[in-house]
């Protein structure tokens, strides 16, 4: 990894509000000249993204650098030559259009920080002190937690500066994500058939061609050719924000620090140390101290990778998420 102390401020600026937001809040902290903001293009974003960025640009007085992959153009092109959609390993074209360029941003630019848009409530803290706690070398910081500023919050903020939101939140959704997103559900592909009736058909169409589908229920597969048109309409569309970081896990755990952090949250930079190699670098023994609470369930989620860890105690249990986390092991 590229990370140093001197290093420049990564502001990971998604065409989202939360993210333009926390970049703003981060130049405001760092100075313009120490950040430095990175925008994945996709082609299957929706063209307002060019206005919402220019209006930014002009807000920050600085320009957000475009990256993007070197092998794919959308979701669309990654569906199809890969033949995976989604699955227990999560969405390929996730991985293809934000992770694996991340990654060449990481080893190419020499950062001390990275700031992420979580906003301000007890789901997105709980993500936030578990992302510092699996991912020490990402020098992550949340300016929009640390400010109590939520996503509505941040629309207020944003439209008091004279900036329009995205065209996408205008339509009714939640986020920003592509245009045809394979984690969205019911509610949100019939309002993608709604706005946008060509990339929900092409999308139906690749489906087809791969013999998969991007939603499931307790009944298996539902292609979008046969979704019922009404099906999710009632339902507050919830999808999750399309991140350039791989899956958290045990973000469903309560952390126990979350209620101060929530109370009080300038906490959460108590872990914007090094503390948390710990629980990489010495295996759940060192860090045990700082999980305890969750120890339990821990062992419980590893018993399926490494046996009856339960019944063979701590010691085992150690050697196994020492296992568990090797890829993420830092010096």
């Amino acid at each position: 990894m590229a990370y140093k102390e001197d290093g420049v401020v990564i502001g990971w600026w998604s065409a989202g509000v939360t993210s333009a937001v926390a970049c703003k809040l981060a130049i405001d902290a760092y100075g313009k000249d120490n950040v430095r903001l990175i925008y994945f293009q996709i082609d299957s974003a929706h063209d307002d993204n060019k206005r919402f960025k220019e209006q930014c640009e002009e807000w920050y007085g600085k320009e957000i650098e475009v990256w993007r992959s070197e092998k794919y153009k959308d979701q669309f092109d990654v569906i199809r030559k890969t033949r995976y959609i989604n699955g227990p390993a999560g969405a390929r074209c996730t991985l293809e259009l934000k992770k694996s360029v991340r990654y060449r941003v990481e080893k190419e630019i020499d950062y001390s920080h990275q700031v992420f848009g979580f906003e301000y409530n007890k789901k997105e803290i709980n993500r936030a002190i578990r992302f510092l706690e699996q991912y020490p070398y990402a020098g992550a910081i949340f300016p929009l937690i640390e400010h109590k500023m939520s996503k509505p919050e941040c629309l207020h903020f944003l439209e008091r500066q004279g900036i329009r939101r995205p065209k996408m939140y205008e339509l009714g959704f939640p986020n920003n994500n592509c245009i045809g997103c394979v984690k969205g559900g019911a509610g949100y592909w019939n309002l993608i058939r709604e706005h946008f009736p060509d990339q929900f058909n092409k999308m139906a169409e690749v489906e087809e061609e791969l013999g998969n589908t991007c939603l499931k229920d307790k009944n298996g597969r539902i292609p979008l050719k046969n979704l019922d048109p009404n099906r999710g309409r009632k339902q507050k569309i919830i999808m999750p924000d399309c991140g350039n970081f791989c899956d958290l896990e045990f973000t469903e755990i309560e952390h126990k620090n979350l209620g101060s952090v929530y109370e009080n949250p300038t906490e959460i930079r108590k872990f914007y140390t090094g503390e948390q190699k710990k629980f990489f670098n010495d295996g759940y023994e060192t860090a045990q101290e700082n999980i305890d609470s969750d120890l339990s369930v821990v062992l419980n989620m590893l018993k399926n990778s490494y046996g009856d860890i339960k019944d063979a105690g701590y010691k085992q249990a150690a050697e196994g998420a020492k296992a568990a986390f090797k890829e993420l092991k830092v010096g």
